[in-house]
């Protein structure tokens, strides 16, 4: 006898798994890969001209992250601080309150925290 893949302990009701869910997981599997492979491009392209030139970049680099934060606060009514500090740190206040978060307030820090990162 198979067990069922979730039980709710308040009502006893099972819920299996559902196809349009893990169609919607592999979805976003895939969104995120192509994302993925696009910033690394992006960052691929753009050392080569920081590499001998750090010294303006960097601030510009800065300025552009205060922007995004910025923006991220003032079209999502959230604090800065959900994108600018450890995600680590604003993972479980994110689940905690994930009913009252929009989808487009979820995607707006995955935009604003994705960063090129060098080539290994």
């Amino acid at each position: 006898m198979r067990s069922p893949a979730f039980v709710t302990p308040a009502s006893g009701v099972v819920l299996g798994p559902e196809a349009p869910l893990i169609a919607m997981g592999g979805g976003v599997g895939v969104l995120a890969v192509l994302a993925g492979a696009a910033i690394r491009r992006v960052a691929v392209e753009v050392q080569g001209r920081v590499d001998g030139h750090r010294l303006l970049p960097t601030p510009l680099v800065g300025a552009a992250i205060a922007v995004t934060a910025i923006v991220f606060a003032e079209a999502t009514g959230r604090s800065s601080s959900e994108v600018l500090f450890s995600g680590q740190t604003a993972l479980p206040s994110l689940i905690e309150q994930a009913g009252s978060w929009t989808a487009g307030a979820l995607v707006a820090p995955l935009l604003s925290r994705a960063s090129p990162m060098p080539p290994r």
